[in-house]
């Protein structure tokens, strides 16, 4: 008898943890690819891939990710589930920006309405929801800690409800960045397939014909792309073999393409945009 109530715990044990993995798996590939409102006014929306994503405009990038800390609630008590997600964003530096991003059930999907900043640096313990609310039990800084090195343990609670108006997102696009429809950023073969069905990569590798210049010679992929007021454009262009992608400029001479500068930018796409762009569905893209 003992040995069966033992089996019969132990078998129960492993249903709810295989129920929790699987919980989990489910969440990681939904929360893990989903598009969320970011904090740069020059990159308002990125969508994960994998859990993660860097979006470049120019020089600069941001960087924003999942780290698998999620809460399933009615967090604005309408009868549907919604969820509380964690999200880290670093827009260069060592800077990660730990915050609440509420998604919100319209009926067909979730959406980004809102976040909350949660700190710097913070050590996310456990997420939990409440009676419609959110538990975040976290470790954050207090005075004297060391950047990384956050020691003050805390659980903030966030009702949807009751948050203001200064944590509405997305925030205003700046007057000079691009828009949405401007740029393209990797995602999934469609939006790489959108800037091919332009006639701007051929006109790229017709411009790099006149440059005296190794590299402008190898095979490329354009990853991004946006124009500008000159009637030019600025592209983000991966070089068959290069470590990092490149940031060209482009301008008009006659009814010839000019290429004004190009220049490696500072990091590297991140390897499950590299694994992608380099498998066999990208083959076509590679001029």
């Amino acid at each position: 008898m003992l040995r069966r109530m033992t089996a019969l715990v132990i078998c129960l044990i492993g249903t709810m943890v295989l129920f929790e993995h699987r919980s989990q798996a489910v969440a990681n590939q939904v929360f893990g690819n989903a598009t969320y409102c970011t904090g740069s006014h020059d990159v308002p929306k990125l969508t994960l891939i994998g859990g993660s994503r860097t979006a470049y405009y120019g020089r600069l990038h941001v960087s924003l990710n999942y780290e698998g800390h999620y809460a399933l609630g009615d967090f604005n008590r309408d009868g549907r589930r919604d969820a509380a997600v964690v999200l880290v964003e670093n827009e260069g530096g060592n800077l990660d920006d730990y915050s609440l991003a509420f998604l919100i059930n319209d009926g067909t999907k979730l959406v980004h309405e809102r976040s909350v900043h949660l700190d710097f640096w913070a050590i996310i313990n456990s997420v939990r929801e409440r009676a419609g609310k959110v538990v975040v039990d976290v470790f954050v800084h207090q005075e004297e800690d060391c950047h990384a090195g956050p020691t003050k343990r805390v659980k903030k609670v966030f009702d949807y409800l009751e948050l203001g108006p200064d944590t509405l997102v997305p925030v205003a696009q700046a007057e000079d960045a691009p828009s949405a429809t401007d740029v393209r950023y990797v995602d999934r073969n469609q939006e790489i397939q959108d800037i091919y069905n332009t006639r701007i990569p051929s006109r790229i590798r017709k411009a790099f014909t006149h440059e005296p210049n190794a590299l402008l010679a190898r095979k490329f992929m354009v990853v991004e792309l946006a124009p500008v007021n000159d009637g030019g454009f600025q592209a983000v262009i991966l070089f068959e073999g290069a470590q990092h992608p490149f940031w060209a400029q482009f301008a008009m001479s006659g009814n010839e393409d000019v290429l004004r500068s190009i220049e490696p930018l500072p990091e590297r796409l991140d390897e499950a945009l590299l694994d992608e762009v380099h498998s066999l569905a990208y083959e076509r893209f590679w001029l």
